[in-house]
């Protein structure tokens, strides 16, 4: 009968492995089709955002593929329009204190003739991390490849 019950816990170990939903990817990598690109999910998308700035050096150089609202600023210093793709997650005062997410870029400027989004536009975006220099200190940007204004918005407010 131990031999049965020891058995029985071995045999449930291995099978939890071997579920569907157990890819073997780390969870906090993002899912990476065969393309390699990674894509950072709902669920994970705060951890997913922290580990990018934690562990930079893993990502520099890699393609991202994610999703969330169009914002605009302006740099105090130089006056220069800057863009980003944020969700919203856990904050101090409100519920938009807590924006999660990358300033995002295109390689030369925003391409001629292409219609800047609109503010709160729902989009995906496609590009490439990569660090810049802003009064010399390091910036992290995406550099765009491509986006893509979506009808229909996802998860906003985020909580992992």
């Amino acid at each position: 009968m131990k031999k049965l019950i020891v058995f029985g816990l071995v045999l449930a170990v291995l099978l939890a492995g071997c579920s569907p939903g157990n890819t073997g990817a780390d969870p906090m990598v993002g899912a990476e089709p065969d393309d390699g690109v990674i894509t950072l999910n709902d669920r994970v998308f705060i951890a997913q955002v922290n580990d990018i700035f934690t562990n930079l050096e893993d990502y520099l150089g890699r393609t991202v593929r994610y999703e969330g609202r169009f914002k605009t600023g302006v740099m105090p210093l130089t006056g220069q329009d800057f863009y980003y793709v944020v969700r919203y997650g856990p904050g101090c005062c409100g519920p938009e204190d807590g924006m999660v997410g990358f300033e995002v870029a295109w390689p030369n400027g925003w391409p001629e003739g292409q219609e800047l989004p609109q503010p709160d536009d729902w989009i995906e975006v496609v590009g490439v991390f990569e660090l810049y220099d802003e009064w010399g200190f390091d910036q992290l940007r995406v550099t765009l490849t491509s986006f893509t204004i979506l009808e229909e918005e996802g998860t906003l407010f985020v909580n992992m």
